[in-house]
């Protein structure tokens, strides 16, 4: 029976670092479009007749790019000032312990893993996930991870 433990740092920069690889690797389109789409907007300003869409469009982009900040400056509030989390791997599933809870998946209840160059997404078929950073996970773990997700019919992204 392989057991492999794990213990990381739970930290408010790692949650940030994810977060932004993840937002990058999902959006990055819509930035790309959001910023086609300003410049146009700033060209046609000077235009009496689509003034007013380009406003329009300005104050669109305006709320996207707010949201957005946002969302990056509250990724790592969920850790508060930071923890250690233990993870548990073994043949019957995963196992997090935090100061104050513990938490068992068995590896038919992870839906999948989004993998980042900054941590791991798990992501737990009832919705909520974990991050585990790749500093922490040596290829030998990771592949009886990925091997153990994908034999249960969790995908590896």
């Amino acid at each position: 029976m392989a057991r492999y433990e794990i213990t990381y740092g739970y930290t408010p920069a790692l949650l940030r670092a994810v977060f932004r690889a993840y937002f990058w690797r999902r959006y990055a389109g819509f930035v790309i479009a959001s910023l086609a789409s300003i410049l146009w907007a700033l060209v046609m300003l000077g235009s009496r007749d689509l003034r007013l869409p380009a406003t329009f469009l300005l104050g669109l982009n305006s709320a996207l790019w707010w949201s957005w900040w946002r969302m990056d400056r509250r990724s790592g509030q969920s850790a508060g000032n930071g923890f250690t989390l233990r993870l548990i791997l073994n043949e019957e599933g995963c196992e997090f312990e935090m100061p104050e809870a513990r938490s068992r998946t068995a590896w038919r209840g992870i839906q999948k893993i989004l993998r980042l160059k900054p941590g791991w997404i798990v992501e737990r078929r009832h919705g909520n996930f974990l991050l585990l950073p790749t500093s922490a996970l040596t290829p030998e773990i990771q592949s009886y991870v990925e091997s153990k997700v994908r034999e249960n019919g969790g995908r590896v992204l």
